[in-house]
């Protein structure tokens, strides 16, 4: 059950974060559904038509305004539905809506946006930028500032661009065009060919607009990217200072040869890890974390059994005796068994036959056949297992040395320059060797098993992928084509005659495979490509998931032009573009021209589509209310599933989540001039993204893992393949324009199109060269400013970089001796079994918590992270040291073009704040003539909405919030920056950073909840006694009153420095 658990929450975290993908796939497949059945009904019954919706988007050339009318009106009624389902669950569900308010380390909680329906607002439009980096993280920050800049470049087009050519396009037309193409580049009449000028000139100016934009923000991103990277937090941190080196020669591989070849950097080397091939110990883990699952998932199933045995047994005495009702059984105290645990207390609840078991294949066999595996005891066999596994385990972590060397390693220098300087700089004479060379790299994040991939190794896995990718990229649409043909079945079965049963079938049947079967089909098949994406990116041999993502952005980003674009604008045919192209590479200006033009009401309807629904989708999040509502409590069994339930939030993956606005984005640059409707559907469109994801971000989205906004300057760069695609479109365009007498008057527009197509390139080329470096690696010039801000940050603090020499006890000795205790801090029996009965008066939703005091687990969290956490308090702000800006060198920041982007990040508060107090007196004055006395201004209600919910009632606000607050003490007590330990914890945890993650596992400890059988404490005292290398514990773990699985804290091998970035 936990892996069924595990995988489900995954399942949870894919769902969540491809839902806009699938939803953008499929709508764009979905609108043109009509147009396709409709030519594939009226082609011969013996071919298939495998190009499936490839140039359906044509079909909507000419479409009517009451057509685009009635395809808005839908989407508005979705988004109704979905805003406004969202508006009444989101104060009911927290957890699902706002678990950033408690489930993150503390100074990444955000203060819950009260329970008002439009209370959202305010904190997610009006956060400051320092607090949102500081809740949300670099990259969540430059993904709402790259939709700010969307939005600013189709606001300023439609300031600039719609006064101009609607009326061009629209003014004496040509009498062809109809409906909503009256307003685009078609509708101009051959006698008018002189109005082209007017395209050509706000084509020029776009173009340089655009540019100028994204130069603007490409140094943006470095001088904040820099910042926090030389800011003192991040300073402290390892992967600030060290570098991974791939392909290092046999020759090198030893400590002393590496420190002595780059200790010519400024401050020398600190320390070095050459990494060995664990496999096996890894390996090992794995299969004991999973054994270890399983025995929490038995014990606790045992447990349970045993309660409910023994509360039925109660209700039958009761009844016989005529004693209280069933009901209150809750309440009649029960006296512990004193049975001196000669015999195993469930015995006397439950018989053998009850306790659960499974089947186990024998060593021998490779594979495992149902009814010829042994039946075991679950709970005996793991126990026997876990007691093996963990003294082998310990001993080969002990005995690292003798695993093999691969040929990477991690250099730690004393300085941060010394590290960015070592990344760019010759470090073989071999170009086979020393490469690559990274650096910023979280511990967390690194892929051990890509560190042994030699050069040779990496050429041939670059260049499958890269051929398996291309491949995916342009065969996807045959799959997704078979899929639209089982849509019509008529067709299907005249095709295939040897699918005539199918007629046979009743009309429900029919209905289901026809109606029900493709779209199911097809969100697979899209759900399934960015995971068939990933595991590529990981077979390519990247170091990181950073860098994995940033492989799977690429080609997911080519899929969906080519796939949600061109091959549904361009062609008739997939075969025909590839034939066309092939025989004469030029005519790809001409066949843009042609087809572009038609499809552009296709992407009205697309743009508008997707602003509403994925939008309000986003703020509804239907994978994590399913998985919390209806898939956790069905699976989530051990207090560990649903303490990780309650604390592990959905991350975003970056990878297939930019390539989709990106697309969008480039779809709304190739139509601003053609057909410049276009502009205000992707001003919506974008608008409702950036309130919806700010929303998320704040509240509801956590990535332990943060790139510091390396996919921004990517997705940039994709963005000019929207430039390219307008400018060889507007080519063709003007070559193709003729006069009444059938003469090219458009040639030098043409030719001017063609000098800014080359001129675009050289811009882009010079763009990349210019900042590439800088995007990923510090100058020098910046370390003296980085130091002189560490020594204002230590001076201000009065926390020393590194331990000191006198100290007595090291934090090694401090973390060797610190292991679980095994009788310590666990609550004593009556407390237990006062919580216990307390607990059934809980409310249903939060039964799952179990309310005892937590002083024990602060107690212990406080002493492992030292009393440094005391100077919270006097510390300055997390961010302060990273917004301590200095006045010069902020010129790119504060031109006119910064101060106009930031109009559109920082909405005007003042207003809102004024109009908010006008409406408080008119909700007041209200409120008295319909009989409420009680003024307004004595309850925390900040909208008359709130006065529907809480009837004007106080207490109900009070027990609102007391509910929530035991969610609150979760990660009380965890450190969460190295700035808050000792110098001797920063000391220790840091050079231990990078040692492989098999070398640093701990032993798991199996969480048990505690009962009022003493089923519990007979299997701990057991189990220690039995299997001393099995660590057991039922603290913060119990049954309540009903049987059900409530925790009060964290587990007992929760590490409170697991959240700290190193």
């Amino acid at each position: 059950m936990s892996t069924l658990s595990s995988t489900a929450s995954m399942a949870s975290s894919t769902l969540s974060t491809a839902t806009p993908s699938i939803t953008s796939l499929l709508s764009s497949l979905t609108i043109s559904s009509t147009s396709s059945s409709a030519s594939s009904s009226s082609t011969s019954g013996t071919d298939l038509d495998l190009n499936g919706n490839a140039g359906s988007a044509q079909s909507s050339y000419g479409q009517s305004l009451s057509t685009f009318v009635s395809s808005l009106t839908a989407s508005l009624i979705i988004f109704g539905v979905e805003m406004w389902v969202f508006l009444i669950l989101r104060k009911r569900m927290k957890r699902v809506y706002e678990p950033k308010t408690y489930a993150v380390p503390k100074r990444q909680q955000i203060g819950p946006a009260g329970p008002g329906l439009l209370d959202w607002i305010y904190p997610t439009l009006f956060t400051s930028e320092s607090d949102f980096i500081r809740y949300c993280g670099l990259d969540a920050y430059f993904f709402i500032r790259y939709l700010v800049m969307l939005i600013f470049i189709f606001f300023i087009a439609s300031l600039v661009i719609l006064p101009i050519l609607l009326p061009i396009n629209g003014t004496e037309g040509d009498g062809e065009a109809t409906g909503l193409d009256r307003l685009a580049w078609v509708n101009v009449g051959s006698e008018f060919t002189q109005r082209y000028w007017a395209h050509l000139i706000l084509a020029i100016f776009f173009i340089i607009f655009v540019c100028a934009v994204f130069s603007h923000e490409m140094a943006a991103y470095i001088k904040m990217r820099q910042r926090y990277l030389i800011s003192p937090q991040h300073r402290l941190r390892a992967s600030a200072t060290t570098v991974l080196i791939r392909a290092v020669p046999e020759s090198l591989l030893d400590e002393e040869k590496i420190k002595h070849l780059f200790s010519v950097f400024p401050g020398g080397v600190r320390n070095v890890w050459i990494n060995r091939s664990l496999n096996t110990l890894t390996d090992m883990i794995s299969e004991r974390d999973t054994i270890a699952r399983k025995l929490e998932s038995a014990e606790t199933q045992l447990i349970q059994k045993a309660y409910k045995a023994h509360l039925k047994k109660l209700r039958k005495d009761q009844k016989k005796a005529k004693h209280a009702p069933v009901s209150e059984i809750g309440n009649i105290s029960t006296s512990m068994p004193s049975t001196g645990f000669e015999t195993p207390a469930w015995e006397k609840y439950l018989s053998v036959k009850d306790r659960p078991t499974h089947r186990v294949t024998p060593s021998w066999f490779p594979i495992g056949i149902p009814y010829f595996m042994k039946k075991v005891d679950t709970i005996n066999w793991c126990k026997e297992k876990l007691n093996t596994m963990n003294m082998d385990i310990k001993e080969l972590q002990n005995d690292a040395e003798s695993y093999p060397l691969m040929n990477s390693c991690f250099i730690q220098f004393n300085n941060q320059i010394a590290a960015h300087m070592a990344c760019q700089s010759l470090a073989s004479v071999s170009a086979r060797y020393m490469v690559p060379r990274l650096v910023e790299i979280n511990p967390r994040d690194i892929i051990w098993s890509n560190m042994r991939i030699n050069w040779l190794e990496a050429i041939v896995r670059n260049g499958s992928v890269l051929s398996i990718t291309a491949a995916l990229i342009f065969g996807w649409a045959f799959p997704v084509a078979f899929v639209g043909i089982v849509s019509q079945l008529s067709y299907l079965t005249s095709a295939l005659p040897f699918l005539d049963f199918i007629n046979d079938l009743p009309y429900s049947i029919k209905g289901i495979i026809s109606g029900i079967l493709p779209p199911a089909a097809l969100a697979g098949l899209m759900a399934l490509l960015p995971v068939i994406l990933r595991i590529l990116a990981r077979q390519r041999g990247n170091s990181t998931g950073v860098l994995v993502e940033l492989t799977v952005q690429n080609g997911y980003f080519a899929f969906l032009f080519v796939q949600v674009f061109l091959v549904i604008t361009i062609a008739s045919s997939i075969t025909t573009v590839i034939q066309q192209l092939t025989k004469n590479p030029t005519s790809i200006a001409s066949l843009l021209a042609s087809n572009l033009p038609k499809a552009s009401n296709f992407f009205f309807s697309y743009l508008i589509l997707q602003g509403l629904t994925v939008s309000a989708g986003a703020l509804l999040r239907i994978g994590p209310l399913l998985m919390q509502k209806v898939l956790g409590p069905l699976m989530d069994n051990t207090a560990r599933q649903k303490f990780t339930r309650a604390t592990k939030l959905v991350a975003v993956k970056w990878g297939t989540f930019y390539p989709i606005y990106t697309n969008m984005g480039a779809i709304g640059l190739v139509y601003t001039i053609i057909s410049p409707l276009i502009i205000p559907m992707c001003l919506i469109a974008f608008t409702l993204f950036y309130i919806a994801y700010r929303y998320e971000f704040l509240f509801c989205h956590y990535n332990q893992i943060d790139s510091s906004g390396l996919y921004f300057p990517r997705a940039i760069n994709q963005l000019f393949t929207g430039v390219y695609v307008m400018e060889l479109c507007l080519v063709g365009l003007f070559f193709l324009v003729r006069d009444e007498n059938l003469n090219a008057t458009c040639t030098p527009h043409g030719i001017i199109m063609i000098i800014m197509f080359f001129a675009t390139i050289l811009f882009q080329y010079l763009l990349n060269k210019s900042y590439g470096p800088l995007i990923t690696y510090l100058p020098v010039e910046i370390e003296h400013k980085a130091r002189e801000r560490f020594q204002r940050w230590q001076d201000q603090t009065h926390v020393p970089l590194l331990a000191g020499k006198d100290t007595v006890t090291s934090y090694s000795t401090m973390e060797a001796t610190g292991c679980v205790n095994e009788n310590e801090n666990e609550p004593t029996k009556s407390d237990m079994k006062k919580t216990l009965h307390t607990e059934c008066e809980l409310e249903n939703d939060e039964i799952d918590r179990y309310d005892f005091d937590l002083s024990a687990n602060k107690s212990n969290d406080s002493a492992d992270t030292s009393t440094s956490l005391d100077r919270k308090s006097n510390n300055p702000s997390p961010t302060s040291a990273f917004y301590e800006f200095d006045s010069e060198g902020d010129e790119v920041l504060m031109s006119r073009l910064g101060h106009l982007m930031s109009f559109f990040s920082k909405p005007i508060a003042a207003t809102l704040n004024a109009t908010t107090g006008q409406v408080f007196d008119h909700v007041n004055k209200g409120a008295q003539k319909i009989g409420i006395s009680k003024p307004l201004s004595t309850i925390p209600i900040k909208n008359i909405t709130d006065l529907i919910y809480t009837g004007n009632n106080s207490e109900v606000m009070r027990s609102e919030i007391a509910k929530n607050s035991k969610d609150l003490a979760l990660l009380e007590g965890v450190a969460e920056d190295l700035e808050d330990l000792s110098p001797e914890e920063r000391d220790y945890l840091v050079n231990q950073a990078f040692k492989h993650e098999a070398l640093r596992a701990k032993t798991p400890v199996i969480w048990i909840p505690f009962d009022d059988t003493g089923v519990a404490e007979d299997e701990v005292i057991r189990t220690r006694e039995q299997y001393p290398n099995v660590l057991i514990s039922y603290d913060g773990a119990a049954l309540n009153a009903r049987g059900k699985v409530v925790f009060a804290g964290r587990p007992p091998d929760y590490d409170p420095k697991s959240n700290i970035a190193l």
